[in-house]
Parts: structure tokens; C-alpha cells; sequence
């Protein structure tokens, strides 16, 4: 196990947020940074990262969150997050 996570199925657009999808019987993560952080990452020429397997985009999702002072939260598909991690916490209105 990784840890607990939080999750909410409508996040704020102020938080890191990892959204978890399926492609075909493959588990996927989008990160999805506020739109500050965005322009940050793009001024800085940081590396973006969009859709990544859960692992990496986890990964990425806590140093944006980290660098820029955030909360992340994962959303979407509640299904595609691997239970050998986790769980996955209900968070309170972000």
C-alpha cells in the first residue's frame, strides 16, 4: 500500500487533480493543474505531463502540488485506481 488519497468526483479547479480513466483495459491518469500553475510550468519550460499511466502521473502530481502549495485530489473514474495502493478517501466539498 501506498497510502490513502483523497477523492472527489467535482474538485475545485484551484487543486492539483489526477484524473483517473480507462483506455481499453488500461488504467490512465490525466494531470490537470490550476490554471496559475499552468502558465507557471509554461513560462519555467517545466516538463507537462497530461496522460501517464496512474503511477507517473501520481508522481507528478505531487511535486505540482508540493512546488505550487496545493491540495491535489484524484477524480474521475473511481474504478481505475489499483486497490494494492490504497484507498481512496471521499473528500469534503474543495
Amino acid at each position: 500500500m501506498i497510502g490513502d488519497f483523497r477523492f472527489s468526483a467535482a474538485p475545485s479547479q484551484e487543486v492539483v487533480r489526477i484524473e483517473l480513466y480507462w483506455s481499453g483495459k488500461n488504467r490512465f491518469a490525466k494531470v490537470i493543474l490550476p490554471i496559475e500553475v499552468e502558465r507557471a510550468v509554461r513560462d519555467e519550460a517545466l516538463p507537462s505531463a497530461e496522460d501517464l499511466g496512474i503511477g507517473p502521473a501520481l508522481a507528478y502530481g505531487i511535486v505540482m502540488a508540493t512546488t505550487s502549495q496545493r491540495q491535489m485530489l484524484i477524480t474521475g473514474d473511481r474504478s481505475a485506481w489499483p486497490d494494492a495502493w490504497g484507498q481512496l478517501m471521499d473528500a469534503k466539498s474543495h
